[in-house]
């Protein structure tokens, strides 16, 4: 996902199993041989348009008219269409809409009935919130009933103390409601209003102890307004108000720690409580003004005694946030780092450091003392390989980059090209099997994803497909992603084939979908069509409703204030979802990027992710190779998204039988600020 100005979230918005595997598939270092283990046969692939408007079928059209009456409030309509439905497989989503649409006016019965037959189904997730909201205002019986039978994820905190008001009214509490309030409680902001007389009486019990508030300070002071700690810090006993005091400073001021060998309401404090507060002072201020936090974390007094953990903690913090720009002391707060118990994640920064530095026989030897799940990393290989390039030690540089470049990621294509050799691809295809295929096909919940995906319902298409997945065997998953490939459904095929182990078959996992929206778009601006297409395939995996966390959408998930600036003219946000207009947007906006940062694509892949104004800063002031600037990257996502996309336009250049746009025909490409600002017209470039 691009941005104009600012660095946002790209996470899509996707179902909790796919998440952590998305994450590791396309963020994190250690796991990017998962997700770049990619090939392809050199054979071409469906070019058809996915999800093509075709004919609907009567019983679509009629489900179409049936949700209709539904909204416009017709129930005899409703009734009339519905006795054509009964064997389709959306009628459960018909009934779904008419029970939300008439609860009041329908039976209680009828609504429960339907409600127990999908019992714990996120399906009814929405229905039973209404209803169960619905209840507490008027049946409170029938209320308390349904609230424990409603997953409390599926529940607001309006309607989660609605039920605690009503059964505490006793003034009695239990441990388990005592356990229950308290976890509503520690909440880095003010509660619903709904709340207020369930805290008052839990605290008339002595629910409400110094130790609660203390939690709930620090909770405060992390994440949330530090207004509330004032209110909080009135609850503690007097000779601990103090304490709340000095919670409250610091939340409004990280440097407020560095007062602590000066101030006087520094002295005299219980370590205990002391600590904790240090901790967190020091951290933000590590991020906020790292001279001043290390000259802190130097001269602490003696009452703050911190743990060997604590001490690591705050150590590793500073090293990370001075290697992040090469600033001084880098090497210095690294070996600090080291001889406290050096963490994995450190050792990466290491290397990063002798990478800029060109440290080549200090990367060697560093590597040679690393555990050997280190070593066999793909990263810390390819450097190690390079570095004995450098070194002059040719057979055993040759033999690194000879087995790395069998494997199908972003480093074993450059060992691939370090030895002037083709990339390795070793697509793997999925052999279809009709009889499980067809076993996958009469499955309820494929069917009802089917019907869904069509009707372009895709949300509710790809909850269905989950359930569906959730059901199989891999042998199954694997044939059902073959399926949602012949449906040209790819988003789903592709992290279906990822899911269930088959990684390899890059055809269905690498699709060119929507051919003549890219071609016109590459021709337009210019761009190479795999480069288009792999952008798309890292945004989005060609997901036209694709939505991020920050509001990106489609395709090349544009943001919509992007749209409007591109185009000067006001963009609905549904229009983003449409493919032709999506692929265009964001073709223009690689164009655009041109003005700021060169026609350099990497440099412009970097940007469309973390916006120009950061990839004009992270330019070095002297001569770097590019290969090196990408691994210095200081956003870890940026980093690895570059990596990414850098992988699949190789991908996608042997598919289309092209030459690859973003392999540097000089593998020496230099980049500097002074570099980007030789190449750029006076005034198109923005100060740094």
């Amino acid at each position: 996902m691009h941005r104009l100005d600012t660095r946002l979230s790209t996470q899509f918005y996707l179902h909790p199993r796919y998440v952590s595997m998305v994450h590791c598939l396309t963020l994190s270092l250690s796991c990017s041989a998962l997700i770049l283990v990619i090939g392809m046969l050199f054979s071409p692939v469906s070019t058809a348009n996915p999800i093509v408007k075709q004919s609907l079928t009567p019983q679509q059209t009629l489900y179409i008219d049936a949700q209709a009456a539904i909204a416009q409030g017709n129930q005899q309509k409703y009734w009339e269409f519905r006795k054509h439905l009964l064997d389709y497989p959306l009628l459960p989503y018909l009934e779904r809409s008419y029970y939300t649409k008439f609860m009041r006016q329908l039976p209680q019965s009828v609504i429960e009935a339907f409600l127990q037959r999908y019992a714990q189904d996120d399906f009814v997730k929405g229905l039973q919130f209404r209803y169960v909201a619905y209840l507490s205002t008027r049946d409170k019986e029938a209320f308390q009933t349904w609230y424990t039978q409603t997953p409390v994820h599926w529940l607001n905190v309006q309607l989660q103390c609605r039920y605690l008001d009503n059964i505490t009214r006793s003034g009695e509490f239990t441990a388990a409601l005592d356990k229950q309030v308290n976890a509503l409680w520690q909440h880095p902001r003010s509660q619903d209003k709904a709340c207020d007389q369930v805290f008052q009486r839990w605290q008339e019990q002595g629910g409400i102890t110094t130790e609660r508030i203390l939690q709930r300070i620090k909770l405060v002071a992390k994440e949330g307004k530090p207004r509330l700690i004032v209110y909080l810090t009135r609850l503690l006993p007097p000779e601990l108000q103090p304490i709340g005091r000095l919670w409250g400073q610091v939340a409004n001021s990280a440097g407020y720690v560095s007062r602590i060998n000066r101030n006087k309401d520094w002295h005299d404090v219980d370590p205990t409580y002391l600590t904790p507060i240090v901790m967190v002072g020091l951290e933000r201020l590590i991020w906020q003004d790292v001279e001043q936090a290390m000259s802190t974390f130097i001269a602490l007094p003696s009452n703050v005694q911190l743990t060997q953990a604590q001490e690591f903690f705050l150590t590793k913090t500073i090293a990370i946030r001075l290697s992040l720009y090469d600033e001084p002391g880098t090497q210095l707060w690294l070996d600090k780092a080291r001889d406290l118990g050096m963490a994995d994640d450190l050792r990466d920064w290491q290397i990063s450091h002798y990478i800029r530095h060109n440290q080549w026989l200090g990367l060697t030897q560093f590597v040679t003392k690393l555990d050997a799940k280190f070593r066999a990393d793909s990263r810390v290989r390819y450097w190690q390989a390079k570095a004995f390039d450098v070194l002059g030690e040719a057979e055993q540089s040759a033999e690194l980059f000879t087995s790395l470049a069998q494997e199908r990621h972003y480093y074993g294509f450059k060992a691939s090209d370090a030895l002037s050799l083709p990339i390795q691809l070793n697509q793997q295809s999925v052999s279809e099997d009709k009889k499980t295929i067809a076993l996958v096909r009469s499955n309820a919940h494929f069917k009802m994803a089917k019907e869904l995906f069509a009707l372009a319902k895709f949300s509710a298409a790809r909850y269905q497909w989950r359930r569906l997945l959730n059901e199989l065997s891999d042998t199954q998953g694997a044939q059902a992603a073959t399926i949602a490939y012949e449906m040209q459904w790819f988003d789903r095929g592709i992290y279906a084939l990822a899911e269930f182990g088959k990684s390899n078959d890059v055809i269905r996992r690498f699709p060119r979908p929507y051919p003549e929206y890219f071609a016109a778009s590459a021709t337009k601006y210019s761009h190479p069509k795999s480069w288009l297409y792999a952008i798309a395939r890292r945004e989005s995996a060609f997901a036209p409703d694709a939505r991020s966390s920050a509001n990106a959408r489609g395709l090349m998930q544009i943001l919509p204030q992007t749209a409007n600036y591109l185009t000067k003219n006001g963009h609905k946000t549904s229009q983003l979802n449409d493919p032709k207009r999506n692929i265009a947007l964001g073709a223009q906006y690689l164009g655009y990027l041109s003005d700021k940062v060169t026609d350099n694509i990497v440099l412009r892949t970097a940007a469309y992710n973390a916006g120009w104004k950061n990839v004009q800063k992270w330019l070095p002031l002297d001569a770097m190779p590019l290969e090196q600037w990408i691994e210095l990257i200081p956003f870890k996502e940026t980093r690895e998204y570059v990596k990414a996309v850098i992988t699949y336009e190789r991908i996608y250049a042997q598919q289309l039988n092209q030459l690859s746009a973003i392999q540097p025909i000089n593998a020496e490409e230099y980049v500097s600020y002074t570099i980007l600002t030789s190449n750029l017209e006076t005034g198109t470039l923005s100060a740094r």
